[in-house]
């Protein structure tokens, strides 16, 4: 038993550590007025993204324990090479909080640990895990018969097959537990941003933590949480871009939420903030 909970552990520190390496590709897009706390969130949580498109691109052609290995240690190379210790960052610590994030994330952590289970009825197990099961099995990402979820699979299952890859079945439910930890790090750099005290930032990821639509759509195979991450963090980026490759990086976060269904939505959602943040500088209406 213990040695399947620490095989799940390990698994998702090498994802996260390598998610984190291909978020350092991003950092340089990111506005020179972000903290560093500011920069490591948006970093990890694109790296997320671009993980799992690298994972997909590939899987196209191959999507064995050996080529995922060599996409995750290209990764790790990338996050060992930004020298991580340089990172390094304060934040103030609201006991009250603080006590109730870290009492959503170890309840989850204690389920996370557990096996998955369920009928077809429930959308994890539905897809959201057969799918990268299928896929390690076949040596390859192809669309399972009768099982049309999977005919355009998202980012976060083509990451949940490399966690099950080297973490185990128990690897994927285990993830909510800093995939969420990261959703509540975007409430609270957003809090700051617009103008919230670091208790009330804090109290914002506290209250976020305790919404049950949102904590139903973060654990047991659900991705919605990390879909909204994403956005919520290139809305983050958003909100200070003034270069091109800010805007770059704003839209990519937005590419790789599947919440936005298609390119028209995602394109129409950009358009939307931006004409928001127009006005709201300008001090003008708009149509």
């Amino acid at each position: 038993m213990w040695l399947i909970a620490l095989k799940a552990i390990a698994g998702n520190v090498l994802v996260a550590v390598s998610a984190f390496g291909f978020g350092t590709w991003l950092s340089r897009f990111l506005p020179d007025s972000f903290s560093r706390f500011t920069r490591l969130v948006c970093t990890t949580i694109g790296g997320f993204g671009l993980l799992g498109l690298l994972l997909f691109i590939v899987g196209q052609v191959s999507f064995h324990r050996t080529t995922i290995g060599i996409v995750l240690a290209t990764g790790v190379t990338s996050a060992v090479a930004s020298k991580p210790w340089l990172w390094e960052f304060t934040m103030p610590i609201h006991k009250i909080p603080a006590a109730i994030v870290a009492a959503v994330l170890l309840l989850t952590a204690f389920g996370g640990l557990a096996e998955p289970v369920g009928d077809w009825g429930i959308d994890g197990v539905a897809y959201h895990y057969v799918g990268p099961k299928v896929w390690l099995r076949e040596g390859i990402i192809r669309p399972i018969p009768d099982n049309a979820p999977t005919s355009y699979p998202s980012l976060v299952e083509v990451v949940f097959g490399a966690l099950r890859a080297f973490g185990g079945e128990r690897a994927p439910v285990f993830s909510a537990v800093w995939t969420l930890a990261f959703f509540l790090a975007v409430a609270v750099v957003l809090g700051l941003r617009c103008g919230l005290s670091t208790r009330g930032a804090w109290w914002a990821a506290a209250l976020t933590a305790t919404m049950g639509a949102l904590y139903q759509g973060s654990h047991s195979g659900f991705v919605d949480a990390v879909y909204a991450a994403f956005i919520l963090a290139g809305i983050r980026i958003g909100f200070d871009a003034s270069e091109k490759k800010h805007f770059l990086a704003f839209g990519f976060f937005f590419a790789v939420s599947p919440l936005l269904q298609n390119i028209w939505h995602s394109s129409r959602c950009q358009r939307s903030f931006c004409a928001l943040r127009g006005a709201a500088k300008t001090g003008k209406s708009f149509r």
